[in-house]
């Protein structure tokens, strides 16, 4: 086969590649939720529109009823910011349960910890119950890897 004849059906095969995920994320940008990773591998979109978030999903369903199940907040904190009546609840219900996360360790950009400006926000307006706030903050990480450190 002549290198013309490769370049050709290579260049076929990009272009299905192509329209396969436009007509995808098309789909996505219709639906109510948005896949943050396409079956690339690579980053599309947002997690979902804003909206409320409906009772007994089933990471509650898990949390309630696995009792040495953990969460740790990174992914979820976005979520969560679209319906604070259903975070506080649900950070209060299980807060012996949660370690607040993130997946960066640049300490230095502020774009990284909105999601811990928000946490922070809940917290400081009274929403959040202080000891709730505490927990999964540190005092959880501390107990579950039997850290030497002082508590909040």
């Amino acid at each position: 086969m002549h290198f013309s004849e490769i370049f050709e059906k290579k260049a076929k095969k990009g272009c299905q590649r192509r329209q396969l995920t436009e007509r995808r994320n098309a789909s996505y940008s219709s639906a109510a939720r948005k896949a943050v990773f396409g079956t690339d591998g690579l980053q599309h979109g947002t997690i979902r529109k804003a909206k409320r978030i409906e009772e007994g999903g089933v990471a509650v369903e898990l949390l309630r009823l696995f009792p040495n199940l953990y969460g740790e907040l990174s992914d979820a904190i976005g979520i969560l910011k679209q319906d604070e009546d259903f975070a506080i609840r649900f950070l209060t219900e299980f807060q012996d349960k949660l370690f607040f996360g993130t997946d960066s360790c640049n300490s230095t950009c502020d774009a990284n910890y909105q999601g811990k400006l928000w946490f922070d926000a809940l917290h400081d307006s009274g929403r959040l119950p202080e000891e709730a706030w505490k927990k999964i903050c540190r005092n959880n990480a501390i107990d579950f890897f039997h850290l030497d450190l002082k508590k909040a």
